[in-house]
C-alpha cells in the first residue's frame, strides 16, 4: 500500500470479497510481508508460516463462506513510529462482514445471510525497497457483548443475552445506589 488511510478499505475487500480462491491469495501476496500472522477468532496463522500460514487462513475461510460482503463503520490510524530498522503504524477496523456459510446443506435461497461485526487490528511496516506498506499483524475480534456480534446463532439468544445484561444492569443499579446512599464501603 502506498497510503493505508486510503487504501485500506480496497485493501480488506480485495482480500475478502472475492469469488476466486487465487485471487485472494494473490493479494495476499502484495499486502502481507513474508513474516505476517493472523489472529482469527476461528485460527490463528503459526508465525513460522508466515504469509503462507495467512494464505493458508484466507484459503480455508473462502473454502467456508461465500458471498462475502465488507462494510465500514469506522477505520483509524494511528501515528506513525519510528524504530532504527523500520516505519510502523497500527490501524483499527470496525466493520461488519456478510456471509453465507457453504456448509450449511440448504438451497442458496433458504441459506441465511450471516451479519458478523469484527473489531479489527493490522499491524503495518513500511519497506524502504520499495516504499510500501506491508500488514505482518491482522488480528479479527469479536466484540465482547454478544448482542453486539450479530451472531444469531439460535433464535431468541441475542434477546436473552441483552435481557439477561438488562437484568444485571438493573441489579448493579439497585446495589449500587443503594450503597453509596447509606455509605457502605466508601
Amino acid at each position: 500500500m502506498q497510503d493505508p488511510t486510503n487504501d485500506i478499505r480496497d485493501v480488506v475487500r480485495s482480500i475478502t470479497e472475492p469469488r476466486d480462491a487465487p485471487l485472494i491469495l494473490l493479494n495476499v501476496d502484495k499486502y502481507f510481508s513474508q513474516d505476517s500472522v493472523i489472529v482469527h477468532p476461528m485460527l490463528n496463522s503459526p508465525a513460522k508460516a508466515g504469509r503462507e500460514g495467512v494464505k493458508s487462513a484466507y484459503k480455508m475461510l473462502r473454502v467456508l463462506t461465500y458471498n462475502n460482503q465488507i462494510t465500514f463503520h469506522t477505520v483509524a490510524f494511528d501515528r506513525i513510529s519510528r524504530t532504527k530498522n523500520a516505519e510502523l503504524q497500527t490501524g483499527l477496523l470496525d466493520l461488519t462482514e456478510d456471509l453465507k456459510l457453504r456448509f450449511l446443506p440448504l438451497p442458496d435461497s433458504w441459506n441465511p445471510t450471516f451479519h458478523i461485526r469484527f473489531l479489527v487490528r493490522i499491524d503495518l511496516r513500511k519497506v524502504d525497497d520499495d516504499d510500501k506498506w506491508y500488514i505482518i499483524k491482522q488480528e479479527d475480534n469479536l466484540p465482547s457483548d454478544f448482542g453486539s456480534t450479530g451472531l444469531r446463532i439460535f433464535p431468541g439468544l441475542t434477546e436473552f443475552s441483552n435481557a439477561f445484561k438488562w437484568a444485571c444492569g438493573m441489579g448493579t443499579l439497585a446495589v449500587g445506589s443503594t450503597l453509596s446512599y447509606f455509605q457502605i464501603l466508601d
